[in-house]
């Protein structure tokens, strides 16, 4: 069984498809990891820059760094090694947010990497999240969500985030990088952010992480 969960910038996508997987016993993938990944790559080993992103990469260096890096989902959650160095905790800046989006309009880089995640599906009950997850990744998924929450309550998810991680944001610089990063992604000419035609849309602006993923269990069970 394929579940996908589609939707915007901190809207919790990753961290409900870690919980359902866990409540489930299934496989998490995390889409957009692979693509934080690659464009962390790209620009920290290839000397990639912000405009070479936006036009074609060449397809070399995508075959390059996806082959050498590793998926691993286990317990403590979704990781990327690359050449056995866990790169992970370098892939969640407000940066990386834009190589992901930037490479994630760029064709041969989708192609690569959907392909990839197909591979790491096959023979699994999974769930994966994304921004095209239901519509382009997995159309055929037995179950798709599109999850979502105001433009307000996301920019303070985000917030609260990179400040975990010591970035300190204003709300207004959060609520502008959010809606930045949610205007670029509906809007790319290559596989944008979309609701799958069949997807259960669930709004968590006003639900907690497990009020929310009880409304997604209400579905699947």
């Amino acid at each position: 069984m394929i579940i996908t969960i589609d939707g915007p910038s901190a809207s919790g996508k990753s961290t409900i498809a870690h919980a359902l997987a866990k409540r489930l016993n299934f496989y998490y993938l995390d889409s957009g990891l692979f693509y934080r990944a690659l464009g962390y790559l790209l620009v920290s080993q290839a000397g990639y820059t912000v405009p070479d992103l936006a036009s074609r990469i060449n397809d070399k260096d995508i075959n390059y760094y996806t082959s050498r890096c590793n998926y691993v989902y286990d317990q403590a959650g979704a990781h990327i090694f690359y050449e056995e160095e866990d790169i992970t905790p370098c892939l969640k800046t407000k940066d990386v947010d834009l190589y992901a989006s930037l490479i994630g309009g760029t064709p041969n880089v989708r192609l690569g990497l959907e392909a990839y995640m197909r591979i790491l599906a096959q023979d699994k009950n999974l769930v994966i999240d994304g921004r095209d997850t239901g519509t382009i990744v997995f159309p055929n998924a037995e179950y798709k969500f599109f999850l979502t929450a105001s433009l307000a309550v996301r920019a303070v998810r985000w917030q609260v985030d990179q400040g975990k991680k010591g970035i300190i944001v204003t709300l207004e610089q959060a609520e502008h990088a959010v809606k930045t990063r949610d205007d670029r992604d509906w809007a790319r000419p290559v596989a944008p952010l979309a609701i799958p035609k069949d997807a259960h849309i669930i709004d968590n602006t006003n639900l907690s992480q497990e009020q929310t993923l009880q409304e997604f269990l209400k579905i699947i069970t």
